[in-house]
């Protein structure tokens, strides 16, 4: 049993084309490969700044946490002062209120003496005229 010609053809040319594939798949591993070493170096360099990059904003974090507390405290001191001067204030208020409300009647005395003092001059010039 002999063997088609152009069986033989078509396996000698299958060979040859997967041979050249074969050889550019190491030519370009090959490449690959140095194109990776040359990125090695920066890939480690960028590693390097992101770990730097992540350590100067871990503490600008910590710095931001500090600031903020010590924010929320003098906010807590500055509220707990003025509901101090608020309440001062209220008990001063409302001691000035009774110490009026004692001379009270004595103002609204004085006030309508006064109006009447006033209403009396006021006739007294109609009066003349």
């Amino acid at each position: 049993m002999e063997l088609p010609t152009i069986w033989l053809v078509v396996s000698g040319v299958f060979f040859a084309v997967n041979t050249v594939v074969f050889l550019v798949l190491a030519v370009l591993l090959i490449k690959v490969m140095k194109i990776m070493d040359e990125l090695r170096p920066k890939v480690l360099a960028l590693t390097d700044k992101v770990d730097t990059l992540t350590e100067k904003v871990t503490d600008v974090a910590t710095q931001v946490d500090e600031v903020a507390r010590s924010v929320r405290q003098t906010v807590d001191v500055v509220g707990s002062k003025t509901r101090s001067i608020a309440t001062t204030g209220d008990r001063f208020i409302a001691g000035a209120s009774m110490s009026l409300e004692k001379f009270s009647p004595y103002i609204s005395g004085a006030f309508t003496l006064l109006k009447l003092f006033r209403a009396f001059q006021v006739a007294r010039a109609e009066s003349k005229k």
